[in-house]
């Protein structure tokens, strides 16, 4: 049930889902009932909710209000007394589709993968930490272990990783953290939309991060009202998904206590 309400109904009321949804009932009132009238005030909503969220500024509002709750992190501007206190990277996962007729490159997902090259990125300036990748996934191989093998091929040494397996949610990821960084301070990496959930959470449960996002999708200055883009972007809509995500997902761990 816990799942039903937070993957399942959370989804069904993001931008692309909402929108589909509206539209679809909207067309079946209008084909087969009587109802017309309600159809059509569906499929008009549809229309304006698609214009709403896939034209700015709306998406670009958001995303930077969401995604400029924590700076990039500059290690060189850390003093080297707090530098020196970082014991461990710890990455979390954002996805794993393994096929076996794919790179390991492409089954990690886009969120993953830059999530990943940040962290090697951060570790190698960070020579006396350790690697964390946290992330279980669905597949028999951890999106943890994947990472860790994508690591391994890009000149990482296995001495200097460790792996949680088992994390399947952002609040587990403090569960299963928290034994191996204990009160030390990280380096927390994870997608800027995801930070402020997981910054919030890690620091609920007693620990130290330090945040570290990436993967930004407003990678330009930002200006609601930019006239470089006059059309509906497809962009926009899956900013606007991820952004719903977000919301349902912190309001869901304000609801439980986790925040």
């Amino acid at each position: 049930m816990r799942y039903f309400l937070k993957v399942i109904v959370a989804k069904l009321f993001s931008a692309t889902p909402l929108i589909g949804a509206l539209l679809f009932f909207g067309v079946c009132l209008l084909c087969l009932s009587r109802h017309k009238k309600v159809g059509r005030r569906l499929v008009m909503g549809s229309a304006f909710l698609l214009l709403l969220f896939s034209y700015d500024p709306l998406p670009e509002f958001l995303l930077n209000h969401h995604e400029m709750s924590y700076p990039a992190l500059s290690l060189e501007h850390l003093p080297a007394q707090e530098k020196a206190l970082i014991t461990h990277v710890v990455v979390l996962a954002g996805g794993f589709h393994p096929a076996a007729d794919k790179p390991l490159t492409t089954n990690l997902t886009p969120s993953t993968l830059v999530r990943l090259i940040e962290g090697l990125r951060l570790f190698k300036k960070l020579t006396h930490s350790k690697l964390v990748f946290s992330g279980k996934g669905w597949a028999e191989q951890s999106e943890a272990a994947a990472m860790a093998e994508l690591a391994l091929a890009l000149g990482i040494a296995k001495k200097d990783m460790i792996l949680d397996p088992d994390a399947a949610n952002t609040f587990q990821h403090t569960q299963y953290i928290k034994p191996i960084v204990g009160s030390n301070a990280f380096v927390l990496v994870t997608s800027a939309m995801h930070m402020p959930r997981a910054m919030a959470m890690f620091k609920k449960a007693g620990m130290f991060p330090i945040a570290a996002p990436t993967g930004h999708l407003l990678t330009g200055n930002y200006r609601p009202f930019s006239l470089s883009s006059i059309y509906p972007t497809g962009d926009n809509l899956a900013a606007m998904d991820i952004w719903f995500y977000e919301f349902w997902g912190s309001l869901w761990a304000k609801l439980r206590g986790q925040i």
